[in-house]
C-alpha cells in the first residue's frame, strides 16, 4: 500500500481533520502522527523510517506551524528528510499573510479551501500516488501475456504494455510552474481563481499573479 507522510501540527484540528477525511476516501495511507504523542513512542528515527518509505510528503501549514517553535522546528526537518520525494505544502487561503514558516526544498504550493471541490481537487492528488492498481494491472497483464505468449516473452510484454497503457491515463492535477524572482526557486502553485497574490513558501516574497484552479466564492482572510 502507497503512503504519504502528512508533516502537520496536532493542534490545528481544523485542517488536520479535513485532510483525515480525504485520506479516509483512498486506498493510499497517511501516516499522520506527532512527535508528542504519549500513547506510543514517536522519535527522529521512526519519523525518518516512515518518510523513506512514503511516496510524498505533505506539508500542512497552519496558525500554530509559527506559534509553536518546536512544532515549526520538525516541520521544517521533517520536510528536509523528504528532499528527495515530492513535497506538497498546502495552505489555507484564511491564513494567507498571517503565515510565515519558510519551507526550503518543494515540489508544489497549494492555497487551498476546506470545500467539498478541493477536497476533490486533494483527493485526486493523492490518489496519484495510489500504486495498488499498478500491481494489479502488472499481475493481470502478466497472466494475459503467459495466455497470449505462453512464454516469458509473452508475460513480458503484458507486465509492461497494461500499466504503461493505465499510467498514461491517470493524471496528477498540474498547478502552474513558477520562478520565484527573488530566490529563483522552481515549483508549481495551485491557487484558488480569484485571488491575486500568493506568497513564495521558500523566501515568503509576495507576488501578484492570477492562475485560479478551482473557483472559490466568498472567502474572506486577512493579510493583517
Amino acid at each position: 500500500m502507497a503512503q504519504i507522510f502528512f508533516s502537520h501540527s496536532k493542534k490545528d484540528e481544523q485542517q488536520n481533520d479535513f485532510f483525515r477525511k480525504v485520506f479516509s476516501t483512498t486506498r493510499v495511507k497517511g501516516v499522520i502522527e506527532e512527535f508528542e504523542q504519549i500513547d506510543k513512542i514517536i522519535n527522529s528515527e521512526k519519523i525518518k523510517q516512515d518518510i523513506s518509505l512514503s511516496s510524498a510528503i505533505f506539508v500542512s501549514l497552519g496558525p500554530n506551524t509559527d506559534n509553536i517553535l518546536h512544532t515549526r522546528d520538525w516541520i521544517l526537518w521533517e520536510s528536509g528528510a523528504a528532499a528527495n520525494r515530492g513535497i506538497w505544502v498546502f495552505e489555507p487561503i484564511q491564513y494567507l499573510g498571517k503565515i510565515n514558516v519558510a519551507i526550503p526544498h518543494l515540489s508544489h504550493y497549494v492555497i487551498y479551501d476546506t470545500t467539498d471541490p478541493w477536497m476533490k481537487y486533494i483527493r485526486n492528488i493523492v490518489n496519484s500516488y495510489d500504486d495498488y492498481p499498478i500491481l494489479f494491472l502488472t499481475l493481470l497483464g502478466s497472466a494475459l501475456g503467459a495466455l497470449a505468449g505462453g512464454n516469458l516473452e509473452g508475460m513480458a510484454i503484458g507486465a509492461i504494455g497494461v500499466p504503461i497503457l493505465f499510467l498514461t491515463n491517470r493524471t496528477r492535477p498540474s498547478g502552474k510552474k513558477i520562478k520565484c524572482s527573488n530566490c529563483s526557486s522552481i515549483y508549481e502553485v495551485h491557487i484558488p481563481s480569484g485571488l491575486n497574490f500568493y506568497r513564495c513558501p521558500i523566501c515568503n516574497a509576495s507576488w501578484k499573479i492570477e492562475l485560479g484552479i478551482l473557483p472559490t466564492q466568498g472567502f474572506h482572510f486577512s493579510t493583517g
